[in-house]
């Protein structure tokens, strides 16, 4: 029985996407009757980790949460990668922000883990696997708490695909394709707004240790 039927919206998802992700987690249809939801199965063990899951998403949407698809993930895999606590101590909030960031699996709950305990962090893995996403929204979190007070992007000077050429403007313009997925990254998290208003960019004198774009929280 969820209580209310904002919160049973939110649980269900747009277009009932959520729990079409928990049917297949589960592998058992779920039936929604007014404001009660159930699944086709007579498994005690398998009703018991519904129950679970459901109540879990309802704890993080008490807390704020916004019902998102990523939010849902983290709470299946909290009951199948290691148990609950990895993953309700790796999410991402940043104040201000326009999201709250949820670790999809083990790895990446370690990975924002090993990212709050260590001054130096190595993350290798496929491109699309989460590893600039969680490092900058990580860092946003940390410059907004006040934590820390400055973040440094820097990328190597290497074009990827097509030669970018001659690159007109000022310094900030040039180096902006090189940093552009830093900066995108950092929009999906906190307002465009908030990154303009923070950013402030200098070339290293140095050209071999590559171009940095120095973010400031004050």
């Amino acid at each position: 029985m969820v209580p209310d039927t904002d919160v049973l919206t939110r649980v269900c998802g747009t277009n009932d996407n959520n729990l079409k992700l928990i049917e297949k987690h589960l592998g058992v249809p779920i039936f929604t009757r007014g404001n009660e939801l159930s699944v086709e199965s007579g498994d005690p063990a398998l009703q018991q980790q519904f129950r679970f899951i459901i109540d879990r998403i309802m704890d993080e949407l008490h807390d704020g949460a916004d019902g998102s698809q990523d939010m849902i993930v983290s709470v299946l895999n909290s009951g199948r990668e290691g148990g609950r606590a990895p993953f309700e101590s790796g999410a991402i909030t940043v104040p201000g922000g326009v999201r709250r960031v949820y670790p999809k699996t083990e790895n990446h709950a370690r990975y924002v883990q090993a990212l709050r305990n260590y001054d130096m962090v190595f993350c290798t893995g496929p491109a699309g696997s989460g590893k600039t996403f969680i490092a900058v929204a990580e860092a946003l979190r940390q410059v907004l708490t006040r934590k820390k007070s400055t973040i440094i992007l820097t990328r190597p000077v290497v074009e990827a695909g097509e030669s970018l050429g001659f690159l007109p403007g000022d310094l900030e313009q040039k180096i902006n394709p090189y940093l552009r997925p830093l900066y995108d990254a950092m929009e999906m998290v906190v307002p465009k707004e908030t990154v303009k208003k923070n950013v402030r960019v200098r070339c290293d004198r140095d050209r071999s240790a590559g171009i940095y774009a120095r973010t400031d929280a004050a």
